[in-house]
This record gives C-alpha cells, sequence and structure tokens, in this order.
C-alpha cells in the first residue's frame, strides 16, 4: 500500500476534510513563532488522523501520539524510545548518504529521503535514478519527498521503490492528488 504522508507548517493549514480524503498522516512541523495547540491535537484525535510530532519528545508524551519525527538537522538518538513505548514509530528526515546512517543509527524505522524532483525553492535534487539507487542500498523503508506535484507522484509509485510519498507545497495546490 502506498503511504501519503502531508507536512503541515501551520495550523490553519490543516483541512480534514482533503486530509480524510487523501487517507494521508500528517507531520506537524512546529516553529518557534508558530504554536500547535490542544485543540488541534483535539480535533485531529477525534477525526482518527494520525500526526508526527517533530522534534520534541516532550511535546510526543504531551500529544500522547505514536509517531515522531526528527529531522534531518536533530543529531540525538532516540532508541530508547522504543524502550518506553514500543509501538513508536520513528521517522527521519535525509538528504544524503551520511544522514541517512546517522537516521538507521538514530533507530528510525522509516526515512523521508528529500528531494527526489527539482523545485523551484530550493537547489539539488537526487532524481528517480540516484534515489532508487539510495534506496537499493540501504535496509530501511523510505518516502520521497521533495518538488512532488500532480505530474510526477506517478513516477513515485510506478518507477521507486518507496513505500510512499510525502508533500508539502503540493497539499495546497486543489489540483493536486496522491493518484
Amino acid at each position: 500500500m502506498f503511504k501519503k504522508l502531508i507536512i503541515i507548517n501551520n495550523p490553519n493549514e490543516i483541512n480534514i476534510k482533503r486530509i480524510k480524503k487523501f487517507k494521508a498522516q500528517i507531520i506537524l512541523r512546529e516553529k518557534k513563532s508558530i504554536k500547535i495547540n490542544s485543540k488541534v491535537i483535539t480535533l485531529l484525535k477525534k477525526n482518527n488522523i494520525k500526526f508526527f510530532v517533530y522534534n520534541d519528545i516532550k511535546r510526543l508524551f504531551k500529544y500522547k501520539s505514536n509517531f515522531f519525527y526528527i529531522s534531518s538537522k536533530n543529531h540525538n538518538s532516540f532508541k530508547h524510545l522504543k524502550l518506553i513505548n514500543k509501538h513508536i514509530f520513528l521517522l527521519g528526515g535525509a538528504h544524503n548518504v551520511t544522514e541517512i546512517y546517522r537516521k538507521i543509527n538514530q533507530g528510525c524505522d522509516a526515512i523521508l529521503l528529500s528531494r527526489i524532483f527539482k523545485s523551484d525553492e530550493k537547489k539539488g535534487f537526487l532524481d528517480l535514478h540516484k534515489f532508487n539507487n539510495l534506496l537499493s542500498i540501504f535496509p530501511i523503508k523510505v518516502y520521497a519527498l521533495g518538488g512532488i506535484n500532480r505530474d510526477n507522484i506517478k513516477k513515485i509509485r510506478n518507477c521507486t521503490r518507496s513505500i510512499g510519498a510525502c508533500v508539502m507545497s503540493a497539499y495546497k495546490n486543489k489540483n493536486f492528488n496522491f493518484q
């Protein structure tokens, strides 16, 4: 089954109907200027939407979530979380071989490997060939991230061994669908 993830940078971007239609999980990215409040967490739980807590163990326990996202910049080990709760799913962000090794050593169950496609916002990307080569080297589940839109989502489904895709900007596009 092709899994779907959406990165949410702002709680105002959450569209419950759309997320449920996609049957997607979300990553709640909290920044200093943007905080996720308890109303948002209650709304997600009420609608059975699974969400990843971004880089903050205190919030992971506060929100009573079993999904934890470790950004590529976070170098701490989180293997101990599995001792506390064997149901915790660790997802790590990576952009290169060094970061993939780091995420495996941190105890991640899967990795968001970025950037698969060229995008206007950022320089550099892997392309399908390099992406697939990395997937064949490492014994870990991988989601594709970066530059994904309605025109190239089928390439991820049909031409990679990724277990799913994660989008950020494409989620805001009303014409986007994971199909």
